[in-house]
């Protein structure tokens, strides 16, 4: 089995914490994070800032820059803290900005290509089939390993709005986290990119700030987005939605099960049939190693299980080459931990939701 040190993993990932409006949260966040966001920005324009978008290569800062309206008119806070970021960090605002984007244009390579393929998988177990009932979530980030000195962990206090423990590459907003009373978990789904549209991440964490999970789902239906992305989103109560997206279409994935599982590829049968929609051996070999593990101890699943499930080698749930970092959260009990490395090192820092 695989160290930390022989994944280029040599301390737990930083915890920032930042409070205030989001111009504060953003400027404390450059500012504390400062050598984690420059190590971002190397990974993402180390070398060039040339992306292929639309069919044609582009530069990536000056295409976003045309997109900060529709950004401000989709979470004007958002695009507020990114402002603030820059401030804190030392970068130009369009350089924050576009960095937004890592997922949406290829900053970062996140498709599957060989490999060292960059996966995720969501698994989520609630009421019947927990052995308390409680309401569980379990998530695994796999990108490149040049980003585990750019990974932090933000816990942001707003002067508006829920309280959010979230992962991130420093420099950009999360894409997965939780607050008391909801949690986000976000796979790629890789199909071909639109042009425009907001940035990805700031889908899930506008979803997060909203008072009810209906009012999340609109969040995530209602943004003009880039890409293909699958939302699980559940609340402490057990309801969760699971939306899958291409492009400006979306579905909505239900079961009437007490667990669920989601990789990435899709599964509602009006996208299956699509040309824009991938399909690779990898990921439905996770969601079947999934889907079993949870089957298999439903009515037993806890805390304990979901961390089993997200360690598993077998499916390729638990990639060395890959996992980042795996959440797992617990809304009845009102907490989260986040692994440094991939979750079968058992190095998790575990956080109080308030």
């Amino acid at each position: 089995m695989s160290t930390w040190s022989e994944l280029g993993i040599t301390e737990p990932y930083p915890v920032i914490e930042v409070s205030g409006s989001p111009r504060d949260m953003g400027r404390q966040h450059g500012e504390k994070a400062r050598q984690h966001v420059s190590a971002m920005m190397e990974v993402c324009f180390g070398e060039s800032t040339l992306r292929l978008i639309g069919g044609a290569p582009k530069d990536v800062i000056v295409h976003t820059e045309r997109l900060v309206g529709m950004a401000e008119q989709y979470a004007p806070d958002l695009v507020e803290e990114c402002r603030g970021i820059a401030e804190g960090a030392g970068y130009d605002f369009r350089e924050i900005f576009a960095l937004q984007y890592f997922c949406d244009y290829g900053g970062v390579e996140r498709a599957p290509q060989s490999a060292d393929r960059e996966s995720c998988s969501t698994g989520i177990a609630v009421r019947s089939a927990v052995r308390d009932g409680h309401s569980l979530l379990a998530w695994t980030d796999d990108m490149d390993h040049e980003l585990v000195p750019a990974t932090v962990i933000l816990r942001s206090r707003p002067d508006q709005g829920p309280a959010i423990t979230a992962i991130c590459f420093a420099g950009t907003i999360p894409e997965a986290g939780v607050t008391r009373d909801r949690a986000i978990a976000c796979n790629s789904l890789f199909p071909s990119p639109a042009a425009d549209g907001v940035p990805y991440v700031f889908i899930p964490r506008k979803a997060l700030q909203q008072p009810t999970l209906q009012h999340a789902v609109n969040a995530i239906t209602s943004a003009p987005r880039v890409t293909g992305m699958n939302f699980a989103l559940l609340d402490p109560s057990g309801d969760f939605v699971d939306i899958e997206t291409l492009g400006p279409d979306h579905q909505n994935v239900t079961t009437s099960q007490g667990y669920y599982a989601h990789t990435n590829h899709v599964l509602t049968p009006e996208f299956a049939a699509r040309s824009d929609a991938w399909h690779e051996e990898d990921s439905e070999r996770r969601l079947g190693s999934l889907q079993r593990f949870l089957g298999a101890h439903a009515g037993a699943m806890d805390w304990e299980r979901m961390v089993q499930a997200m360690s598993d080698h077998g499916g390729g749930v638990c990639n060395h080459e890959a996992t980042l970092t795996c959440m797992v959260c617990d809304l009845t009990e009102r907490r989260v931990a986040f692994s440094t490395g991939p979750p079968c090192l058992g190095q998790f820092q575990e956080f109080a939701l308030q």
